[in-house]
């Protein structure tokens, strides 16, 4: 599934920076469902579709998701939470901008639900930084050119993604992390999410989301590698702020 991510002279980018590029569609009960099940926060997204043919709701609009699409979420752009009864199989790569560290995550959609099947930090923080800096250039610099900005944006993205297809490839030669530790890279970067947004916008379903488990399991690995329940650490940060 490396060919979609390679290629991006290919990919077809549908973001609020420029003009999306592709057509949005009509699809009855992809419409039906769409209001009651949107979604909002601080962190920014970006979606990439590695496989299937899929859909996805982007500020209102309907989009067709075949690989080599890629969603750019804005923070506070709504935008599919999670995915319909009527979602096609394919596979989709998300990364979270969670303050200075980017969280990766592969899910798998099946038969109207998806799973994770990898969810892990990326290391090299210096990527996501990056990118979060010139997406903040690009969004408010609209004088520049359309294709500048596209451009640019593509070229920040695949330092982001180089990043984490390096990290996967290096596990085959160095000692894989424990499960522990992995987990505590994720916690770290959704804790300093949170200090940095005072958790406006944000609940405990879409945190566990951006850890890529379970909502129980979340709850007992954020007590475990924070100290505090995931309410309480919420409180503490929304009173500094």
């Amino acid at each position: 599934m490396i060919e979609p991510l390679i290629n991006c002279g290919e990919w077809k980018i549908v973001s609020s920076l420029f003009a999306p590029e592709l057509r949005p569609i009509h699809h009855a009960s992809h419409e039906k469902w769409m209001p009651a099940h949107l979604d909002r926060h601080p962190q920014r997204e970006v979606l990439f579709a590695l496989s299937g043919k899929g859909l996805y709701g982007f500020q209102g609009k309907i989009y067709p998701c075949p690989p080599g699409t890629v969603f750019l979420f804005d923070s506070h752009e709504a935008h599919d939470d999670d995915y319909p009864p009527h979602a096609l199989e394919g596979t989709h790569l998300w990364f979270a901008l969670l303050n200075e560290k980017a969280v990766a995550r592969i899910l798998i959609i099946k038969g109207g639900k998806f799973s994770t099947s990898h969810s892990f930090a990326i290391k090299d923080s210096s990527s996501a930084m990056l990118l979060d800096q010139i997406w903040d250039r690009m969004s408010q610099n609209k004088e520049i050119p359309e294709l500048f900005r596209r451009m640019r944006i593509i070229s920040a993205l695949l330092l982001v993604l180089t990043a984490a297809i390096e990290q996967g490839y290096r596990m085959k030669t160095d000692p894989v992390p424990a499960a522990g530790e992995r987990q505590k890279e994720i916690i770290k970067s959704i804790m300093r999410s949170i200090s940095a947004s005072g958790g406006a916008g944000l609940n405990l379903e879409k945190l566990a989301r951006f850890a890529g488990c379970s909502k129980f399991h979340f709850l007992r690995i954020f007590k475990k590698h924070s100290g505090k329940t995931v309410h309480k650490f919420i409180d503490i940060c929304r009173i500094k702020k």
